[in-house]
């Protein structure tokens, strides 16, 4: 986890620069779409194939994607980063990545955020759970510049656990209809609110949060 520590304590402009290094030229506009949708393709394929108790550990690097990144009925599965993993959507206005109908799913080590480069209102969510049981949030960078860092709808058992989720220009968290949801030891930074929740029940502890 030390090494996935030092990617919160980069700077937001350095992380933006990060990102803008490799997507703001429009002269490489095509160049870029045909890598995000290569990216899209070869993340989603490992998902779709993931059998049960299986891990599957996405390479190191900043993958620029085309399409939100779906695991959609899968049991037993932890999606993991290798190193410094991110996984950046160039569509402002869907999630990076959505957990449908699923249990007992681990997601770690991962940065995820949409392309700070793209033009427009940022008014998607970055992480959106529906409809699952016992899912693991754990040291994953939610990294802004959307409305809400991670929605919940009808989930049971949910544990958010030592990740930084910043700059999100609604809530850090949304949950509904959800119970025993779980935010611990994580960093709660430049969020215009923490917490959004509709017969939900949540616990927070040991966070630090700064407006």
């Amino acid at each position: 986890y030390g090494d996935h520590r030092d990617l919160h304590v980069r700077s937001r402009r350095q992380r933006q620069m990060c990102i803008r290094d490799r997507s703001i030229d429009s002269s490489m506009y095509a160049e870029i779409s045909k890598e995000a949708e290569e990216n899209y393709e070869m993340i989603q394929y490992m998902i779709n194939s993931a059998k049960q108790n299986q891990v599957i550990s996405i390479p190191e690097g900043i993958h620029i994607v085309s399409k939100p990144i779906i695991v959609n009925k899968k049991v037993n599965i932890t999606i993991q980063g290798i190193l410094s993993s991110g996984i950046v959507l160039i569509d402002s206005h869907q999630p990076v990545f959505i957990i449908n109908n699923s249990s007992n799913i681990v997601l770690q080590h991962l940065v995820l955020g949409h392309d700070i480069s793209t033009k427009g209102n940022h008014d998607s969510e970055i992480v959106r759970i529906n409809n699952g049981n016992n899912i693991y949030v754990n040291s994953c960078e939610i990294s802004g510049d959307a409305a809400i860092g991670l929605k919940a709808v009808g989930v049971k058992s949910l544990t958010i656990s030592s990740c930084f989720v910043h700059d999100n220009s609604w809530f850090a968290f949304s949950f509904q209809k959800c119970d025993n949801v779980t935010i611990e030891n994580s960093q709660l930074i430049d969020n215009k609110e923490v917490l959004y929740q509709r017969s939900s029940n949540v616990v927070l502890h040991s966070n630090i949060v700064k407006d």
